[in-house]
């Protein structure tokens, strides 16, 4: 029989109606390991196959709400508009491959649903039990989940892979998360006092950068004063205040460009207001509004970072006492955008072109402190696939990535220029992780190109810093990106 197997190989292959299938391969969803910490979404299990990532006793996908073709269970979520792992069966099981950032202990939670009690599965890591039985909380609802009693385990550094195993049936999951035990020194006491003045229209880091700002406020780093919109799109201010919904801030006030001359339409953040809670109706003027803040705050306090174009700032030092309150109250203002290098030679981009004429009155009459973080700082910094393998759809941040996903689709997805600029506003040059050059000045001519001047007869030196990176990419991506996924 051994000898007639070659034979009835080539025999196959010469009819050419028997294909051998290519043996199935175990691989991440997402392609590349999730890292921990974060949250595991259920649905997002390995790819290859049944009986290869995952093993269910009954075949097709009953309520066919995401990954149709697999035969696993997978329902719309009702109240978050995302998607859980329903009809589980005593036995099955289901396999992520994971990558850990760092060595340390992990707290192991689930989000889980049932109608009744006695329920438990576990969680194998590369095939060893070290949580023991899991319990699943009983509220007696299918709609209302709870989070397992948490489950403390040393994780090794490096690529590992886990297996939900089920030990009963009839109830749902909805995800996993890994939390690392916080080893990190208490929160600075003293904090930023921030403007944020950002141009949240048609890409996803203006979103991403409301996350990590949100997290610096969790982490008592800054306090935010206010948020202007600097363009007209009307929906800008809306998903901004979703946004800071979501995240528990619903009450940060927000200012918008009321000129309606700048990105007026155009924008995709409609899909967000539309979608996510908030009860921001009308935006006040973002100068009056500039005005307000900035006259009951100490001199020498405030902090404004902008991520977008500077009409507002434009408006600002327009604005009737409008000088005198930058050179008073503001400490520092610190400027995301631009293509920069020390040569000589200008360059330009988005947040500088689409408003030139003011961008050169900014930039050059400026009364103050200025620091500029090129988009270079921030081009290789990729961010997004791991928040869009590791939170759900009822996350607007994950959302504006998701739509940004089938617009800017590529391999390391999207730079952080603007979660960058939030950064150094906050931190300033973070421990060395960015340096600068503080002898010369940035210049700007009428289209929004500019240079950086070292000081001469005509070009004196003034209080301006060109931030340079001084991190690996890869470092500072895992850290963005972590921010980015706080949970509300």
């Amino acid at each position: 029989m051994t000898k007639l197997k070659p034979l009835l190989s080539l025999t196959f292959l010469a009819l050419g109606t028997y294909p051998i299938p290519a043996e199935a391969k175990q691989r991440p969803y997402f392609g590349a390991p999730l890292e921990l910490p974060a949250r595991v979404e259920g649905e997002n299990f390995d790819r290859g196959g049944r009986k290869v990532a995952y093993y269910d006793t009954t075949r097709g996908n009953r309520d066919r709400a995401y990954r149709r073709k697999e035969d696993v269970d997978i329902a719309r979520n009702v109240l978050t508009n995302g998607f859980h792992i329903s009809a589980i069966r005593s036995g099955e099981w289901l396999e992520y491959t994971v990558k850990v950032e760092t060595s340390g202990e992990y707290d192991f939670t689930a989000s889980v649903a049932t109608t009744a009690a006695g329920k438990s599965f576990q969680m194998l890591i590369d095939g060893v039990n070290l949580m023991g039985n899991i319990m699943v909380p009983n509220r007696g609802s299918y709609h209302s989940y709870s989070l397992t009693d948490p489950k403390r385990v040393k994780l090794s550094a490096g690529q590992h892979l886990l297996r939900f195993q089920t030990q009963s049936e009839y109830f749902d999951v909805d995800f996993f998360e890994f939390k690392k035990v916080s080893t990190d020194p208490p929160p600075p006491t003293a904090k930023v006092n921030l403007i944020l003045d950002l141009d949240i229209i048609n890409d996803s880091d203006d979103a991403g950068a409301l996350a990590v700002v949100h997290s610096l406020m969790r982490s008592g780093e800054v306090n935010v004063l206010a948020m202007m919109i600097t363009v007209s799109y009307p929906h800008s201010a809306l998903a901004t205040d979703a946004i800071n919904t979501y995240f528990g801030r619903p009450k940060i006030p927000i200012g918008i460009l009321k000129d309606n001359t700048l990105l007026a339409t155009g924008g995709w953040y409609n899909q967000i207001s539309h979608n996510f809670p908030h009860d921001l109706s009308h935006a006040p003027n973002a100068t009056e509004l500039y005005h307000k803040i900035l006259s009951k705050q100490p001199d020498k306090s405030v902090v404004i970072a902008s991520i977008g174009p500077l009409r507002n700032l434009d408006n600002l030092m327009l604005s009737s006492g409008g000088m005198d309150l930058i050179r008073r109250k503001v400490r520092r203002w610190v400027a995301a955008g631009g293509r920069i290098s020390e040569d000589g030679s200008t360059g330009t981009s988005f947040n500088y072109k689409m408003s030139g004429a003011s961008t050169q009155r900014v930039i050059n009459h400026w009364p103050g402190e200025v620091w500029f973080v090129p988009n270079q700082v921030g081009d290789n910094i990729a961010t997004g696939n791991r928040l869009l393998a590791a939170k759900s759809n009822s996350n607007p941040v994950r959302k504006a990535y998701e739509i940004a996903k089938s617009r800017y689709d590529g391999p390391d997805f999207r730079p952080s220029w603007d979660q960058m600029g939030v950064l150094v506003a906050v931190r300033g040059l973070w421990g060395g992780k960015l340096t600068s050059v503080t002898s010369g000045q940035l210049r700007s001519d009428s289209g929004g190109n500019v240079s950086w001047k070292y000081p001469s007869a005509t070009h004196p030196d003034k209080n301006h810093h060109l931030i340079k990176l001084n991190a690996s990419t890869s470092e500072m991506s895992t850290i963005i990106e972590k921010m980015m996924m706080i949970d509300p």
